[in-house]
């Protein structure tokens, strides 16, 4: 689930050479197959899309807040 992506190869910025089976195999390798939304970070500090998506939709239908964010816009639009 956690990992890094790692430059091609070829690229000017990759430090390594990786081998092309373990390049082909890595789900997280710009050559495998990548789908952001099913991982949480990128190098354990920064978020992928997909995560912030799972946040902002939390936030949204209020299972990350208390009281509900809903409430609370209610509460605001109606002056109470």
């Amino acid at each position: 689930m956690f990992g890094r992506l790692r430059p091609p190869p070829s690229s000017p910025d990759s430090l390594e050479r990786y081998p092309a089976k373990i390049i082909k195999d890595d789900p997280l390798s710009v050559y495998g197959t990548l789908s952001l939304s099913r991982y949480i970070n990128w190098d354990g500090v920064h978020l992928t899309e997909g995560m912030y998506k799972v946040m902002a939709d939390m936030f949204l239908d209020g299972s990350f807040t208390r009281p509900k964010f809903s409430y609370l816009l209610n509460k605001k639009l109606n002056g109470l």
